[in-house]
Order: structure tokens, then sequence, then C-alpha cells
């Protein structure tokens, strides 16, 4: 340090000169009965309570106490959070409303106020079948009624009046012995938003004799929905000689609901067909016995409800 004349002899003290930087200070005079001292200053990022424990020398995690906390120290010492136990969502569905019965009721917003949405499907009444008499020595198969239709929507329930009618269509009703036509399956709804039409009845035009091959009933159409799938159509009875034959059994409903009835056989009479929506079987006529038709089966309207 001569250079800088720090060895006392200078009159002036020390010609050399130290600036202290950032967290550093520096006293003295640098000379030799008042040296410089330099000294770093370290910030403490963290101090004992915020994230860490300090004892002694040793620093260690700080583990919240605080209800709900999961975080650990994992075997290797790191910091490790387990996987959380699957939580199971709360469930939107409310429940679910099925009328069967043929006839009309109601769904209010007053007796479902959780209520937001409505998965509504509605499934028409099966037609019936036709009713069979041969002439002697004869056969006449009749065809079976078709099914009934299916309609299903989503529906909002802020857009629905405070009380909506629920409609279940009857089967379609037998035909009758006397070689009558089958009965029409009635349109079931909830109210008009959601519509299905009901399967047509089997008519009874065709004559009997030792062969031949009669019409059955088909879909209603279309009704009222987003989604719609048609009944099936009746089966046709068929013979082939004075003494055999088999009547058409009854169409499925739409979207594969109510199964129709078994067409008559000989020593058999025609099936009704199941609910929801199944058309009723054609009645088969060996040697002039007289023989009703199936019935169709009565439709439905299936209510779920969700938050």
């Amino acid at each position: 340090m001569a250079r800088c004349d720090c060895a006392g002899l200078g009159t002036e003290g020390c010609m050399c000169v130290l600036t202290a930087g950032e967290n550093v200070t520096v006293t003295g005079t640098g000379q030799a009965l008042d040296p410089w001292v330099v000294n770093s200053i370290l910030a403490a990022p963290y101090t004992e309570g915020t994230a860490i424990d300090i004892v002694g020398n040793v620093i260690s995690v700080d583990l919240s106490s605080d209800a709900g906390n999961t975080l650990a120290v994992g075997g290797d010492g790191g910091l490790f959070v387990p996987t959380p136990a699957p939580v199971a969502a709360a469930s939107s569905f409310l429940g679910m409303l099925v009328t069967i019965a043929a006839g009309t009721s109601s769904w209010t917003k007053a007796a479902n106020p959780d209520a937001n949405w409505l998965r509504v499907r509605v499934i028409g009444g099966g037609g019936g079948g036709a009713g069979a008499t041969s002439a002697a020595s004869q056969v006449i198969a009749r065809g079976g009624g078709g099914g009934g239709s299916y309609s299903e929507s989503w529906v909002e329930v802020s857009t629905l009046a405070a009380s909506t009618t629920i409609t279940v269509g009857a089967g379609g009703t037998a035909g009758a012995a006397a070689n009558g036509a089958g009965g029409t399956g009635g349109d079931s709804s909830f109210g008009a938003v959601v519509v299905a039409k009901g399967g047509t009845g089997a008519v009874a035009t065709a004559v009997s004799g030792t062969s031949g091959v009669s019409e059955s009933g088909g879909s209603g159409g279309l009704g009222t929905a987003q989604f719609y799938s048609l009944g099936n159509r009746g089966e046709r009875g068929i013979w082939w000689s004075g003494t055999v034959g088999i009547g058409g059994n009854g169409g499925r409903a739409g979207s594969g609901m109510g199964t129709g009835g078994r067409g008559g056989i000989p020593g058999t009479g025609a099936q009704t067909g199941s609910g929801p929506g199944g058309g009723g079987g054609g009645a088969l006529s060996v040697n002039a016995a007289a023989v009703t038709g199936g019935a169709g089966g009565p439709g439905a309207v299936v209510i779920e409800m969700f938050r």
C-alpha cells in the first residue's frame, strides 16, 4: 500500500479510496492504526415463521397446520403434494316421473321447484290388430297394428307455464271378430311441446280363401319433438291353404320401446301389444271361426328432472 501512502507517513493520510457498493460497508481510513474494514450485508429473504423454521444452524420447511393442507415432506426429503382423493361430483339429477296409464295428469313447477331442465320422452299408443271370420273351409289371417311413435326433447323449465298437461294415449282397440279393423292408438304428449303419434290399426279389407295376404297397420307419423323415431309397421297376415295361416305380429314402438303382440296361429288368438306403444297382433280365422284381434299397448310419458 506504499504507493497509496498508507504507511502513516503522509501528512494527508492514505491517498487511495475504497467505495462501498450495494450491501457493502467500508469503515476506517486505511492507515495502520485505522485500517479499512469491509463488511457485506446479506439481506435475509426469509425469517422464522415465513415458510421456514430456523433452529440453530438448521433451516427446514415450515409446514402449515391449517385444515386441508396436504403438503408433506417426501421420502427423499423433498416437498411432496399427495394426489387428492377423487371427489364425487354433485349430481344434477333430481328424479323421474313415469306415467304409463292412459289418461291425463299434470306436471307443475310448484311441485318441482329445483328443476331447471327436463328430458321428456313420449311414446304413442300402439294400433290394434284386425279381427277375422273366414268363410267355411277357408282361412283369413289379419295384419297386426302399427307401433306408436317415439318423441324426445330437452325442455327448459323457464319456457313452460305453471302447469303442463301430461297425456298418455290409449292403445288402439282390438278389431272385432266380425272382420273388424283395429283401432288407431292415441297420441301421447307433454303439453304441446313434445307429442308422439299413435300407431294405426290394421285394416280388414282382404277376403278369405285358400291363400292370400292381408294388410297391416303402420306408424301414425311424426309428432313434435327435437328427436323422433317412427313406430314399426305391423306384419301382414298370410295363409297358404284352406287350413293353415298366421296372423301378423304387431309393430314395435319407436326407438325400440314396447314390443308388438304375436299374431294369431291355429288354435291360439292374437296377443295384445306390450306397453309402451306395441301394436296388437292380427287374428287368424280357420273354417268360419270368429276371432278378435289384439289390442294395442298404451303409450307412456317419461320426465327426467335436472337442476
